[in-house]
This record gives C-alpha cells, structure tokens and sequence, in this order.
C-alpha cells in the first residue's frame, strides 16, 4: 500500500514537486521549504490511508491502486497537453463534452494508457501483497492520521491542505469528481421543475416593429485581444471593421468552460448567484413567453453527460438541431458554422417575430478544422495538438480562425440587414495560446485573467433604428463601449432592454441600452 502510494505520487507528480522544487531553490524560506515537504507528506498520508481503508479485500485493493493509475493517467495527459489540472470546473467542462471528445485527444493517449496504467495494472496483479494484521494497520492508521493533525495544526493548514488536495494526484481528481457530482447531481431535483421567468418579474414586450428577428450568436473560445476591432496587430476582423450600425465591446467571461458560460450568459442569475441547473428558465422560454418564435441552432454536439444544461435550453426552443443533424444530411462530416446559414435565412424568410440563437464552433481547440481553405491565410499553421506546435503557428492557426469568424458574423449580418433584426455576439470564454505552458480554457483560479477577455459585439439594421425606441437605445449602448468593468453579467439585460423588452428586474441597471 505504502509503496503503490509512494509510486502514485511520484509517478504523476513530478511536473508540481520539480516546479515547487525550483521555487524553493529560488526563495529557500523557512516556511517556505517546511510548506513544500508537509504538502508531499500529506498527499502520501492521504493517499496511503485511503488504500488503508480497502485493504481487506486483495482483490478490492488492486481495484483501487489500478483505478488511481487510471485517473492519474488522464490527468498527467491533460496536464502534459494542455497545461492545466482536472479541477472541479474542467471534470464538468468534460462531461458535458462528451461529444467532442475527438477534438480532444490523439493517438499519443494510447502510449499514456499502455505505459501508466495498462503495465501498472499487470505488475499489481501478479504481486503478492501478504496479510498485514489488522493491529499494525490500525497501528499505521492511527499514526497516519496523528501526523496529518500535527500538520493541520502546525503549518499554514488551509494552504497546505488545499494545496494538496488541488495539485496532487490522485487526490485532487477524486476530490473534484466528488465535488462535481455531489454538486450537479443535488441541483437535478431543482431543474426538473424549472419555472418561466416572466411568472417572477412580469415582463412586458413594448411592441414597435413587427417582424422582429432577435439573433444571439454564441461564439466559442474567442479572445478579445485578438481581434483587430480592439488594435490586435494583425486585421483579423476585416469585414466587421467597417460594418456600419455596429458596437464593439469587451467582457470577462464569468466562467471558463462552454455549459456554465452559457448557462450564465441566458439566465437571470449573476456570476455570484450562479446554479449549475437554476430553477428557472432561460431567456429562451422567455421569448417565447413573450410572442417570439424561438429558434436554436448549433453547430456543437448534443452528446452530453447526463441531463447538459446545452440539451435543456436548447429544448426550450420551439426548433432546435445541433451539429449532428446537419452532418445526417450532409456527405461530409466536415461541418463549419457557415453550415447555419441557411437555417438561419429560411427562418427570417418565414417571417413573424423570432428569437434565434446559433451557437457557434469558433476557435475551439483544433484551430485548424474550424475554418475552410480560403481561411488559410496565416501560415505555416498549427495542424495537430496546440502543445506539440511552435507558438507562432499556434498562433496562425487561431487567427485564421477568427477571421473565419468575423466571416460568419458578417454573412449573418447580411442575412439581416434588409429585415427589421437586433444582433448580438459574444463569445463563452477565452483560451490560452501557451502563456504559462496552458492550451486550453484554463483552470478556474485563472477565469479572470486577459485571457478570458471576450468580445460582445451589438448590431441594429437600418429598419430597427428607424424607430426613435430603438435608436435611442443603441445610442446609450454606443457611450458605453470603452467600459473596462464589462461581465457576461451584462448580457441576459442587455438583450432584453435592447429589445424594447421590459421588467422590474432589470432596474439593476446591468443593460449597456439603459
């Protein structure tokens, strides 16, 4: 037991211990040093009691040793490509991703597999492990728990404690699995029964055009410091540079993976009162409460985890498809988000008020498949794991793909620009393009950083703002586009006031129209 924890932890730690290590050797502190070796003595303990507590079957011990490689075997993948752990907020990220997986992972998780857990597995097997009298492991149990309470009490315990339970594997995976269950599964109850907003705050639609297209395009992994809207060196918004009746603006995104992005982004709730499951409907049911013909349209997968929030919101909508829809009645399973448009134009052309939301795949991981050939503008691009590329063709391969982006947008806006049509925009979470080692999202301790910038952009055709209503409101959004203190917060009211939408709710003030 002693010797499968000690193998554990050095096997899957050793990136941290050598990284902490270093910072040790640079700062030789007292503390310092003294935090460094209680985090490693206590990852052992806990790991060593935890086995403890199953070694009266042999059978069931090697179960368990096995499953831990197992686990710390996706972790240090995860780790190795990415750069980042698998907190609570990622182990959700992937269960609600399911249908992505592909994106995710290459042939190079075979080598991991065969050699951290395939091989383990055998030499656990065929190993003897002898009877130990239960007198020596309570012995060992006792002692165990005696050095981890002169630990809580004597160093620094809260850092020290979740330091560990953070960073060192296995802990830390079946900690946040733990967390991710007990906290999603106890919020199912509460969504079963959702209830519509409009019974809580009473909203009323101040009618003044008929014919009203209400478009939200979700994007996906797009950094406002990469557009050339906000001076990024190169033009990568070529198209909505010059697009007239048109605001930019900046947000930090309140989370850093795509379902609890979205979720916030279409519920009433703020960062602070976020649910994973909220009891109430999204903006969806409410537009459709309030006359609009609701419509969403998604380029991602359907294959969630469970009961996904994506699945639930978008089943609020009258019409609903995601990505694998279109590949059933295409030859190619090359789909873009290009591939929307004409779900988009049949809708408009059907006429009547609409609430639309095409969710984009953007600049999601793999850069390189999310844009077509004329895309390739930047190069030499990207065109495997971000983590196994030079930066710059990182780099290229994420630009190309948000010119493909500022493409898309602008043919919607196309789509629109005859109609009487309000556009919003605004991406769920940034990603990091190697900055510390990261190439992905990132972990939830680094949701606020310049990475998670995200654009918002607001478009009104000429037909709304020939409405004193309407023009009025994109003149107030407009003095507002230099804000620094933008949030996904923002968005559930500013949709909702720009559409001469109106309740006691949004007296809050959150609306960049108000």
């Amino acid at each position: 037991m002693i010797l499968g924890a000690f193998f554990l932890l050095a096997l899957f730690n050793g990136k941290i211990i050598k990284s902490d290590f270093r910072l040790c050797l640079a700062d030789p502190a007292f503390s310092k040093i003294a935090i460094f070796l209680s985090e490693i003595v206590t990852a052992m303990l806990v790991t060593t009691l935890s086995f403890l507590l199953f070694s009266f079957n042999k059978i069931l011990l090697k179960c368990l040793l096995v499953l831990g490689f197992f686990i710390s075997t996706i972790g240090l993948y995860v780790l190795n490509k990415y750069g980042i752990t698998l907190d609570g907020s990622m182990i959700s990220n992937a269960f609600s991703s399911l249908g992505h997986i592909n994106e995710v992972v290459d042939y190079s998780i075979i080598f991991y597999f065969a050699i951290f857990t395939i091989l383990p597995a055998i030499i656990i097997f065929r190993l003897k492990i002898s009877k130990t009298k239960i007198k020596k492991k309570l012995i060992i149990s006792l002692s165990s728990l005696a050095i981890l309470g002169a630990f809580h009490y004597a160093f620094l315990p809260a850092k020290i404690f979740e330091s560990t339970f953070t960073n060192y594997s296995p802990i830390n995976y079946i900690i946040s699995f733990y967390n991710y269950c007990d906290g999603f599964h106890g919020q199912i109850k509460q969504g079963k029964n959702r209830i519509s907003l409009n019974k809580l705050y009473d909203f009323q639609y101040n009618k003044k055009l008929d014919n009203l297209n209400v478009v939200l395009i979700i994007g996906e992994s797009l950094r406002a410091s990469h557009l050339g809207l906000n001076g990024y060196e190169r033009s990568t918004t070529p198209n909505l540079e010059k697009m007239p009746n048109f605001l930019n603006f900046t947000l930090a995104a309140s989370f850093n993976t795509t379902t609890s992005s979205v979720t916030s982004m279409l519920s009433h709730r703020t960062k602070a009162e976020f649910l994973d499951i909220p009891p109430e409907k999204s903006i969806v049911s409410l537009y459709k409460d309030l006359g609009f013909k609701t419509h969403w349209y998604s380029a991602q997968s359907s294959k969630e985890f469970g009961n996904g929030m994506l699945t639930i919101m978008a089943s609020e909508a009258d019409d609903y498809f995601f990505r694998d829809r279109i590949k059933s009645s295409r030859k190619s399973n090359k789909i873009y988000d290009k591939d929307l448009l004409p779900y988009l134009q049949k809708t408009i052309n059907e006429g009547g008020n609409n609430f639309i939301v095409l969710h984009s795949f953007g600049s999601h991981i793999r850069f390189y498949e999310r844009y077509t050939k004329e895309f390739q503008i930047f190069k030499p691009e990207c065109k495997a794991m971000a983590s196994s590329c030079p930066k710059e063709e990182v780099a290229n391969s994420y630009d190309n793909s948000v010119l493909y982006t500022d493409s898309f947008v602008s043919d919607v806006i196309d789509s629109l620009k005859n109609t009487n049509s309000i556009l919003f925009f605004v991406s769920d979470h940034g990603i990091f393009l190697g900055e510390d080692g990261i190439y992905a999202n990132g972990n939830t301790s680094q949701v606020g950083m310049e990475a998670n910038r995200v654009p918002m952009f607001l478009y009104m055709t000429d037909g709304v703002l020939k409405s004193k209503a309407y023009k009025n409101k994109f003149k107030v959004a407009s003095k507002k586009t230099k804000l620094e203190d933008l949030t996904h917060d923002n968005l559930f009211d500013t949709m909702l006031d720009c559409s001469n939408i109106d309740s006691k709710l949004l007296d809050r003030n959150l609306s960049l129209c108000r």
